[in-house]
């Protein structure tokens, strides 16, 4: 390419990745301060709320823009004091055998999709998340007791079927 086509070419480039930054951009977190009616119209409706010891409450804005789960802390007042997007790698990494289903819902939310966990039973939640991998995190809760037995990321099904 000589001269104009390359400088045209190159903002095109420049263009296009603008394009996809902008799409890609999840909703704000929110902010401190906000309250929860403000939060909600940012968010949806929340999917789980958990009373907190100080009178606060924590609230999970679960699967915003089918990838982002948000846990917003309220206090006591129902104003934000802190909001996190719970479903990234060093959350996953502290999803560890032994924790309750409970204590995985406080952490990372509710999961995208439960299944059977075949022929061991107990259950598999599967978590969505922005990634360029292909890939979900999937927790595995042992029959019975509703414990973690095994956490992990695993390739998402379709791209299990996915051709090469």
């Amino acid at each position: 390419m000589h001269g104009p086509f390359r400088r045209l070419a190159a903002a095109a480039t420049v263009a296009a990745a603008a394009a996809l930054a902008a799409g890609c951009a999840g909703p704000q977190t929110p902010q401190p301060g906000a309250t929860q009616a403000e939060v909600e119209a940012q968010l949806g409706r929340p999917r789980a709320t958990f009373p907190l010891p100080d009178g606060g409450r924590q609230v999970e804005f679960n699967y915003v823009r089918g990838t982002t789960t948000y846990i917003v802390f309220f206090d006591a007042a129902g104003k934000v004091v802190d909001a996190v997007s719970a479903l990234n790698e060093t959350n996953f990494r502290q999803v560890k055998p032994g924790m309750s289903q409970e204590q995985v819902l406080r952490l990372i939310g509710h999961p995208f999709d439960v299944s059977p966990a075949g022929r061991r039973a107990g259950q598999l939640w599967n978590y969505r998340f922005q990634n360029i991998q292909c890939q979900q995190f999937q927790v595995q809760f042992a029959p019975g007791d509703a414990e973690v037995a095994t956490a992990g990321l695993t390739l998402l099904p379709a791209c299990l079927n996915a051709p090469s």
